[in-house]
């Protein structure tokens, strides 16, 4: 969803992270991430994804009839399970917004 064509651009994290004297390494390639890159530093890393993956479960935001958006909390995330197999699962309530979409 982030990209020239949808208006929701990303910021430069490596010119971000030099600006701020932090490192910032970029990964365009799953072979590429191994465990020399978590250490005890302060570092970001960059995961750069490509635009036909779709990536699953995700948080979801579902438009409603009035024309506003819910945004599910990480408990709920798509695809959505039914209401009564997620209260079933949860050892807490449902956060309003799960009580709120309809099966």
């Amino acid at each position: 969803a982030s990209s020239r064509k949808s208006g929701l651009l990303i910021p430069e994290f490596i010119s971000l992270a030099q600006a701020f004297g932090i490192e910032c390494i970029r990964i365009t390639d799953a072979k590429d991430l191994d465990s020399s890159l978590f250490t005890n530093s302060l570092k970001i890393i960059e995961v750069v994804l490509e635009e036909s993956v779709v990536l699953a479960p995700k948080v979801s935001a579902l438009p409603q009839p009035d024309g506003s958006i819910i945004s599910m909390p990480l408990e709920d995330m798509s695809p959505l399970l039914s209401r009564d197999a997620l209260r079933k699962e949860m050892i807490i309530p449902l956060h309003p917004s799960s009580e709120r979409i309809h099966d």
